[in-house]
């Protein structure tokens, strides 16, 4: 009974206090992931490494008390060295284990591949100190050393499966009876190792011949498989329908991928503040662009196929410490937990664009997609949940309308600027019936003896808290919004009355523009809708003109040619807008039925400086009295822009030289006074004065 007399007669103190210390260094391990619960992806870096701290100083002193325990002489000038291995193999295992652990569930594999490494690691470091300690004792016993081997990966197999379901179980806000007897019987594994390693080289004469040094091998056999299969043990039909329940509320079921709520919930208790402030944070906003097409074209079932695969490619590119949730549709959003450098969520970010740069296999189809991301951080953009999270959104909206396939940081100045449009967009709708509309009159001249030739209706907004709005905000507003039809028909009848008003209060008959966006001339009933206008107002067609631009021509041709030479054959003139910026070539221009030419406001404002400016406003005279059209010079707002249109023999202008847009009382006075100033005062902007 040698081996069983030595083992009995252990240091059991030291023994004792090295389990202590093995089951403090599992607790201590199991903190540091358990809380907060971000799910997938791991914690705060600083409970990280405070946690790591513990893990590795309780592990390191359960296996430098465990050769003390042995009783046998130590080589003491190598005890340096036997405790900076400890405290490397310690660290490095504690390490290995946190990053296996926190990574999403990839199967039993991903488990057996970390014990491995696991138990590799602490092998090395732990023979290595026994070499140090021990070196003229020990004995070379391969059986014992393979059988030494294979107990330890079990043992670390054993304890990871068991750590990974008391993680899930605090992730999942369930609680389960295993959690204190399994971190104990973690403990005594853990601890258990340095144990085995020693009695696996003990010289054979302190063996003895019966064996009995198999004893801790049995005992240890048996942890094992407690540890194993109490997880199983633990787990009734109740609690794996609350499994169910539970992934039916915080999982979704597509891609497997947390969902909405649980994204949420561990956002909040994130960012819920430990001291003064939360811990810092990245999170990204992903959008797959162009998605909606994937399901209107190829069907719902190659959508959730694309999906999927979109989640694998995220998972792929992603840290372990990060959280991939999906919110929804084809929006996605990752938690990055801990302060980031610049330099590391440009990587990121750049990584998870790159992931849709290659077009994804759906079954038979081939589909390309691209991916727009915003980003925002704790505490820069935000110290609460809901801030971080719209601050994210609208930064990948940023990232949309700046072409998509990319990424961008939240900019404040830009967020300010979207929520003052929010609120005009939503003011816009209200604000023809609310009377804070208003339509202007801008003359056109005759430069000749400046007599006034006509009228264009430009439309202005009187905001009731931000005062006047510009034309360039509101009409595009109004075009995504789908309100510009509206609008303009709104314009269109506030001009034919007033324009029935002044031919009664001042027996002025004066032919008035109104400007036609591409969006209304393609509705159908467009031209019933001026004509029946024109006649509930009593007045003359021919005092109606439509300006429409160079770009509308080009959509639909057939519709618009029939459109306009409808409105010809009613006696309203027809003028192309902005004429210049687009493509129109002379045999075009002959085909359409217009009557007149508005030189863009780009060639006059440089006709004086630039010798080309001048030779394409030469053209375009030149050209438009070829065909028999009218030409007028928008935007002349100096004396010798006029002295040039005299050399080119263009007579007819309009712009701040001669006149800004007025109210209609001060047109009309105006117009009866014939006092035309020399330039323009008031607030509006020059550019403003053209928009419809």
């Amino acid at each position: 009974m040698n081996a069983l007399h030595e083992l009995i007669h252990m240091n059991w103190l030291l023994l004792g206090l090295a389990l202590a210390a093995g089951i403090a260094g599992v607790a201590s391990f199991n903190r540091g992931w358990a809380t907060p619960p971000l799910s997938e992806g791991g914690m705060a870096a600083a409970l990280n490494k405070r946690a790591l701290l513990h893990s590795t100083t309780a592990f390191a002193l359960a296996h430098m008390l465990v050769p003390l325990a042995l009783g046998l002489p130590i080589a003491w000038t190598h005890y340096g060295w036997h405790a900076l291995f400890t405290l490397l193999g310690c660290y490095g295992a504690s390490y290995l284990g946190y990053w296996f652990i926190s990574l999403p569930w990839g199967g039993t594999l991903q488990y057996i591949r970390a014990s491995l490494i696991a138990a590799i690691t602490i092998l090395l470091f732990d023979y290595a100190n026994l070499l140090l300690l021990f070196r003229n004792l020990l004995r070379w016993q391969p059986e014992l050393v393979f059988l030494t081997c294979v107990l330890v990966f079990l043992l670390c197999f054993a304890t990871l499966r068991m750590l990974a379901f008391i993680r899930q179980h605090r992730q999942e806000r369930r609680r389960t009876p295993v959690i204190l007897p399994g971190i104990a019987l973690a403990g005594t594994a853990l601890f258990a190792i340095p144990l085995l390693c020693a009695i696996s080289l003990l010289p054979a004469e302190r063996l003895g011949s019966d064996q009995a040094y198999l004893l801790p091998y049995g005992l240890l056999l048996l942890v094992g498989t407690v540890l194993y299969v109490l997880p199983d043990l633990s787990v009734s039909k109740a609690q794996t329908d609350g499994v169910t329940v539970w992934n039916l509320a915080y999982r979704d079921e597509l891609t497997d991928l947390p969902n909405r709520r649980a994204f949420n919930e561990a956002l909040d208790t994130f960012m819920r503040p430990v001291g003064a402030a939360p811990a810092p944070l990245t999170l990204f906003f992903i959008d797959l662009d162009k998605f909606k097409r994937v399901n209107d074209l190829l069907g719902h079932i190659t959508g959730d196929k694309v999906l999927r695969i979109a989640a694998d490619k995220l998972r792929s590119c992603l840290p372990p410490q990060a959280m991939l949730s999906r919110m929804g549709g084809d929006e996605f959003t990752v938690l990055l937990s801990g302060k980031q450098e610049d330099r590391e969520i440009h990587e990121l970010a750049d990584r998870i664009v790159e992931q849709f740069q290659t077009p994804i296999e759906a079954g038979p189809h081939l589909v390309r997609l691209s991916a727009s991301v915003g980003i925002a951080r704790c505490p820069e953009e935000g110290v609460d949940a809901s801030t971080l999270l719209h601050h994210a959104d609208a930064a990948m909206y940023t990232a949309k309308e700046n072409g998509s396939a990319q990424y961008q940081f939240y900019d404040q100045l830009r967020s300010q600027n979207g929520q003052r449009e929010l609120m005009l967009e939503q003011d816009l709708a209200a604000a023809i019936d609310k009377g804070e509309l208003r339509v202007f009159y801008q003359p056109k001249i005759d430069i000749r003896d400046g007599s006034t030739i006509g009228l264009e209706a430009l439309v202005r907004w009187h905001h009731p808290t931000h005062g006047l709005i510009s034309p360039l905000q509101f009409i595009p507003l109004a075009e995504k919004l789908g309100l510009i039809v509206p609008l303009e028909r709104w314009v269109i009848d506030e001009v034919c009355q007033q324009s029935r008003q002044w031919q009664d209060s001042a027996s002025l008959h004066i032919p008035i523009a109104i400007n036609i966006s591409q969006v209304h001339l393609m509705q159908p009933d467009v031209y019933e809708y001026i004509i029946e206008s024109a006649g509930q107002a009593g007045i003359d067609r021919q005092g109606l003109e439509i300006e429409i631009t160079e770009s509308a021509m080009m959509h639909n041709e057939e519709h618009v040619i029939e459109v306009l030479n409808r409105l010809k054959a009613a006696g309203i003139h027809v003028s192309m807008d902005d004429f210049g910026t687009g493509y129109s070539s002379l045999s075009y221009l002959s085909s359409l039925p217009i009557s007149c030419l508005k030189i863009d406001r780009s060639f006059i404002s440089k006709l004086t400086s630039d010798s080309d400016n001048r030779a394409i406003a030469e053209l375009i005279v030149g050209m438009a009295k070829q065909l028999g059209l009218r030409i007028v010079a928008e935007g002349v707002e100096t004396s010798e822009q006029v002295s040039l249109l005299k050399e080119l023999q263009c007579y007819n202008a309009q712009g701040y030289y001669y006149g800004k847009p007025l109210p209609p009382e001060q047109a009309l006075l105006r117009m009866i006074d014939g006092n035309l100033p020399s330039q323009s005062a008031g607030p509006e902007s020059p550019n403003d004065a053209q928009v419809c």
